[in-house]
């Protein structure tokens, strides 16, 4: 029965917990790609085939593959590409696909930080308590909300249930009978799964003292023992760091930077004390977090900064002190105060903008704030009536759930998101080339022109400013406007494969075709993962007879990215050209399979009829109606094909159901008319 009991109780858990996360963040599953999720996602062509999963994890990969060479790896995280490449491969251009993935894998978080403090402080309402405020505060809506966050999640998890294994492991109540064998497979577990998180962010590089904060609390162990246990993973922090160091662009992305600061003593603390007053004020204040803030270096008052941080010193001093016997208090206390050790250096990475923190580094540590609020709530039931109390707890909740939604709702639009972010970081640099980035989607090119020139910080960052700019010169019609902007790409980066891809565009369409074509093959050299300078190449090999040369250019861009469609097309084309049709046939299938465009699908229709493959060409009509039932090119091509093959009542059937969605289209009313008249003649 007792068993029976607590079977039940951890599925009414289990199922508080879900319904939670899904009140909470349902409002966030139709929001889109926003900021670095285009580039991630969308537009790596690494990220589309899952063979190139691998190149992942090699360190300081420009110098290892044909890629925009000068640039490298300004971090090491191979899951953070991983992930979103299991991603395209489930859900493909589809945001909603990875915002249900990141709402499960965040309950899976929420679950396994229940689990885990259940065994540590053995008090399962506290555990649930600090569970659902670890779920329902905003400041952790990140992780569902940004669909490239999905790391941070699964960091989380790997972490927590590492520590929940040691805990297993190291349980010597005699609750749980464990063999040696059994002990030492967890323990190697627990490694792996530490080993995991340092591969989703180098902030896990935190765990063991995590670990060891946890035995010497949860299981009152003493220093040597904490020692002997934890050793393994501090070992492995060690290793890791030193290959960090060598081989993963730490030093160059971070340490290297650290002197631009022109930096005293007394600046570093009152800047870095800033960036913890303003987590501390967005944890319990709710309003203005962002994905990135950041502060100048502070060089005035310095004497009241640097008292402040005395007295922040002096006061976590006295707490320990104080709460030194309640082992839970001081445990929660510490795990925050630990989490802010990867804060002290990361707060060097963007010297442009000063000091830096990102609320993502501080998923972790969070806990331990939560787990102490919970703690102090749950040390106040029993003083005040019960009813009054769950009223609060409701209270608190739902405020902190209603905030949280608000923050969903922002992060479904990046315009939006942009302005809230700027208004709280103003001129921050990147954040004005994203918002930029939506006035040049949106076809506002004023707005966008005008932002992208007020972000430019003349480093080589300027880069993708000056390729959007000539991007909207060349839309506009202005080519030589183009041509500078492109070339000024080129000075700020001069291994820039998309900038010579673009020129290479414009020099095309002035007709300076040996000039195109060097420019072409020159982005591939630096680049052989572009799909766009192949496709280029190939259509000026077409044009100039050599089919075979195209072929096999498409054919490449197909290793890169199996489904890319423009590829495919232009393959299908070449093919039947050719006369290879069971290759043509092929092609098209896969093409039919995947692709969800019902103006290229209903291209391939006619292409294929006009070749006489008569089911395959009705194959692509009919998904090109099922994609858009109102496709007006599809209902006409279709009724022609029944023309042609002298089924005119079928005919005169598709072209009055596309006269139906589109009454003013004279073409629907006049082939009905000739059908009708050749029906008659017979």
């Amino acid at each position: 029965m007792l068993l029976s009991h607590g079977f039940w109780k951890q599925v009414g858990v289990a199922l508080i917990l879900w319904v939670l996360c899904w009140a909470v963040y349902e409002n966030s599953l139709h929001n889109d790609f926003m900021i670095d999720d285009h580039g991630m996602v969308l537009q790596d062509t690494k990220i589309h085939n899952p063979k190139f999963l691998f190149y992942q994890f090699i360190p300081d990969l420009h110098k290892n593959l044909n890629l925009e060479g000068s640039k490298g790896n300004v971090y090491y995280r191979p899951l953070a590409h991983g992930l979103p490449m299991a991603g395209y491969l489930l859900f493909g251009t589809n945001p909603f696909g990875y915002h249900l993935a990141n709402l499960f894998l965040f309950y899976l978080c929420v679950m396994a930080l229940y689990g885990f403090l259940s065994l540590l402080i053995k008090d399962w309402s506290v555990a649930l308590l600090t569970s659902i405020f670890f779920c329902v505060h905003p400041i952790n809506a990140l992780l569902v909300n940004y669909i490239t966050a999905s790391v941070f999640s699964v960091q989380v998890f790997s972490m927590v249930v590492s520590l929940a294994l040691v805990l297993i492991a190291s349980d010597e109540s005699g609750s749980r009978k464990i063999s040696e064998r059994q002990r030492g497979f967890l323990y190697f577990l627990s490694l792996i799964l530490f080993g995991i998180s340092l591969l989703c962010h180098e902030t896990a590089i935190t765990l063991p003292l995590y670990l060891a904060a946890c035995l010497f609390f949860g299981r009152s162990y003493d220093f040597k023992k904490v020692l002997a246990v934890s050793a393994p993973f501090f070992i492995m922090a060690g290793l890791y760091l030193l290959f960090r160091l060598e081989y993963a662009s730490l030093k160059a992305s971070l340490l290297d930077k650290i002197p631009g600061f022109d930096l005293s003593l007394t600046s570093y603390i009152a800047t870095f004390t800033r960036l913890v007053v303003w987590y501390l004020e967005k944890i319990f204040f709710l309003d203005g977090i962002v994905l990135i803030w950041a502060t100048p270096i502070i060089r005035d008052h310095l004497i009241l900064w640097n008292l402040l941080f005395g007295g922040g010193l002096g006061l976590s001093v006295w707490i320990m002190r104080r709460w030194w016997p309640d082992k839970v208090k001081s445990f929660a206390f510490l795990w925050f105060v630990i989490g802010l050790l990867p804060v002290m250096m990361g707060c060097f990475f963007q010297p442009a903008i000063g000091f830096m923190i990102e609320p993502h580094w501080l998923f972790f540590p969070s806990i331990g704030l939560f787990l102490l609020v919970s703690v102090l709530l749950t040390e106040l039931r029993p003083k005040i009536q019960k009813g009054v109390y769950l009223l609060f707890i409701f209270t608190l909740l739902l405020y902190l759930g209603v905030h949280t939604k608000g923050y969903n709702a922002l992060w479904g639009n990046e315009r939006q998101y942009c302005l809230y972010w700027l208004k709280h970081v103003p001129g921050y640099k990147s954040v004005m080339f994203h918002l930029a980035g939506t006035y040049l989607r949106e076809g506002e090119y004023a707005q966008a022109q005008r932002i992208y020139k007020e972000a430019l910080e003349n480093t080589s960052s300027d880069e993708e400013i000056y390729i959007n700019l000539g991007l909207m010169d060349e839309q506009e019609g202005n080519l030589t406007g183009a041509v500078d902007h492109y070339k000024a790409a080129l000075i700020f980066q001069p291994h820039s494969a998309l900038a010579y891809n673009n020129l290479g565009i414009v020099y095309l369409k002035r007709e300076e075709i040996a000039q195109a074509q060097e420019c072409f093959e020159r982005a591939l050299a630096l680049n052989r993962f572009l799909i766009e300078p192949r496709l280029n190449l190939a259509s000026l090999y077409e044009k100039e007879g050599k089919s075979l040369e195209a072929q096999m250019l498409l054919e490449e861009n197909l290793t890169i990215d199996p489904h890319e469609e423009r590829s495919l097309l232009s393959l299908i084309r070449i093919s039947l050209a050719r006369g290879e049709k069971a290759k043509a046939v092929d092609l098209a299938r896969r093409f039919l399979a995947k692709s969800r465009n019902p103006q290229e699908l209903t291209f391939l229709g006619s292409l294929f009829a006009q070749y006489r493959f008569l089911n395959m060409a009705f194959s692509f009509y009919f998904k090109a109606l099922q994609i858009d039932p109102s496709s007006k090119n599809a209902f006409l091509e279709v009724g022609k094909l029944y023309g042609n093959l002298g089924q005119l009542q079928r005919a005169i059937l598709f072209w009055q159901e596309g006269l139906r969605y589109h009454p003013t289209e004279k073409g629907f009313g006049e082939l009905i008319t000739e059908a009708q008249r050749l029906l008659q003649q017979k």
